[in-house]
């Protein structure tokens, strides 16, 4: 992060304001190596750093530490991995105390044992198994059970190339960078909801952050992720169109290599809408879909982990199980080991030539969570949480140099009134570019602007709706300035603060 002076200051910041300001944005820094992360993971106003006691800032400390603790490695000899755990380095997180190998992950020694058929689990923290041991998670499970029931003439092995935080570009990424070391035979890949959640950055104390992205791994020019559940906003699709062109470039690389892939649709998916992902973008390979009612309620831990219990990945495992035995011609589980699982729960699938019955049942599904999850309007409060995408204060509205919030389209509103104001008065700031934006399949609109000076109470553009844009659809309006500051009290760089989004007939 960095302060950008304006390109044609008045007067230049005196050198003990420039000190000052270089004090702040390394304060700013260190807050923000998991005050991003946090923010991801709840809709809550951050506390005002100087409203609380000393004893209260140790504690929120302990608590964004252990959203983001500094026990992560930039893969800076493959930037698409994103970060790895330090190799070697004993650590206790996320309710287990293990030892990162060579390579950076929970999970065994890299070189493969003799004779051993070696099943490598691609995924996120779902797969990793956020909140119970190595051991407790489906991967290890999985294992167990092979070695149990599979008749297999070799004994198996379950590698979990997964971390917290890893998106589907991440997790390719590391399957191809290591694919040669871990010679697997089988891979699982493991998808979850929230894998087009742009990739977070190591900073130097090994803590990660959303904090400076000018580009991320989707191509977008700022760090995005979604609160709610799946909406039908343009820009969600596009990147889930990203992402699933990667699996399945990854799925035709394998095909040579003569290893099969197995999906695991992991975490609180609704099924017709994986299954509609599959058959709209080409997937071949046989997929397993985790049961809605095996992803929540006794199945999952209570905050802060929110993952599943350890008894939820013992059916994870069998599910996998089903699938990866189809696949390599081993025997069905026995009824005895379905630890209840019907047949349904059990079912391995393959892409099906009726795509557009997945494709209604998923369009409802995703404009339903947009008039259950989005407003037809934004007013900057504690509630407006769920319309956020991307390193926004929802209830100040304040952001850094982008922010990006999804309204719904409502009927005979043809334009979009954005109203902003000053989040920070310092004159250096200005003149400030503005830029708003909307994306749409035919290429949006977009409005510019040019903010004089600091004294301005409110800033008002309107911006056209896209045509292309259904009535009840979301709609990402996308803000970018060229530059920001934090200041005290406010660890997050701001510039302006976005007031309301309303429509206009």
């Amino acid at each position: 992060m960095s302060v950008f002076p304006p390109a044609a200051p008045p007067s230049h910041p005196s050198p003990a304001l420039a000190r000052l300001l270089a004090a702040v944005a390394a304060l700013a820094i260190a807050a923000t190596a998991v005050l991003g992360l946090l923010l991801l993971q709840e809709r809550r106003r951050p506390p005002a750093l100087e409203g609380l006691t000393a004893d209260q800032r140790q504690a929120l400390a302990r608590s964004l530490r252990s959203q983001s603790p500094g026990i992560y490695a930039w893969a800076w000899y493959a930037p698409a991995i994103g970060y790895t755990l330090h190799p070697g380095q004993p650590l206790s997180a996320w309710a287990d105390t293990f030892t990162p190998n060579e390579l950076g992950y929970r999970s065994g020694p890299v070189a493969k044992p003799p004779g051993t058929l070696r099943a490598v689990f691609v995924g996120d923290s779902w797969t990793f198994g956020m909140g119970v041991r190595e051991e407790q998670a489906f991967p290890r499970r999985f294992a167990a059970l092979a070695g149990r029931w599979a008749g297999a003439a070799r004994p198996v092995e379950a590698w979990t190339l997964a971390l917290p935080g890893y998106n589907t570009l991440n997790e390719v990424a590391a399957l191809e960078y290591f694919f040669d070391r871990l010679q697997p035979d089988v891979v699982v890949l493991c998808p979850t909801p929230n894998d087009t959640t742009s990739s977070a950055r190591v900073l130097p104390d090994g803590s990660l952050t959303y904090q400076g992205i000018e580009r991320d791994d989707f191509g977008h020019d700022q760090a995005v992720f979604y609160r709610t559940r799946a909406v039908d906003s343009f820009r969600s699709r596009q990147r889930w169109q990203i992402a699933f062109a990667a699996v399945r470039r990854l799925e035709q690389r394998l095909e040579a290599r003569g290893v099969p892939l197995l999906l695991f649709f992991t975490g609180t998916w609704f099924a017709p809408w994986a299954h509609w992902q599959v058959a709209g973008n080409g997937i071949d390979a046989p997929y397993v879909v985790t049961p809605a009612e095996l992803s929540v309620g006794e199945w999952r831990n209570p905050p802060p982990v929110k993952h599943p219990t350890p008894a939820a990945h013992d059916l994870y495992a069998r599910i996998v199980y089903a699938g990866v035995a189809e696949q390599l011609g081993w025997p069905a589980l026995p009824a005895e080991a379905r630890a209840g699982l019907g047949d349904e729960q059990l079912r391995v699938h393959r892409r099906s030539a009726a795509a557009e019955d997945w494709q209604a049942a998923s369009e409802h599904y995703l404009r339903q969570n947009s008039r259950r999850y989005l407003a037809e309007t934004f007013t900057a409060s504690a509630e407006a949480w769920p319309q956020t995408v991307g390193l926004i204060d929802a209830p100040d509205g304040a952001f850094g140099r982008a922010a990006a919030v999804l309204v719904r389209r409502a009927a005979g509103v043809e334009a979009l009134r954005v109203v902003l104001a000053p989040a920070e008065r310092d004159s250096f700031l200005y003149p400030l570019q503005l830029v708003v934006r909307i994306p749409s399949p035919a290429g949006g609109s977009r409005r510019q602007l040019t903010v004089a000076s600091g004294d301005r109470e409110e800033i008002t553009v309107e911006i056209p709706l896209p045509p292309d844009i259904p009535v009840g659809a979301a709609v990402d309006v996308e803000l970018r300035v060229d530059r920001a500051v934090a200041g005290p009290g406010a660890p997050l760089p701001r510039s302006l603060r976005l007031l309301r989004i309303e429509g206009v007939e």
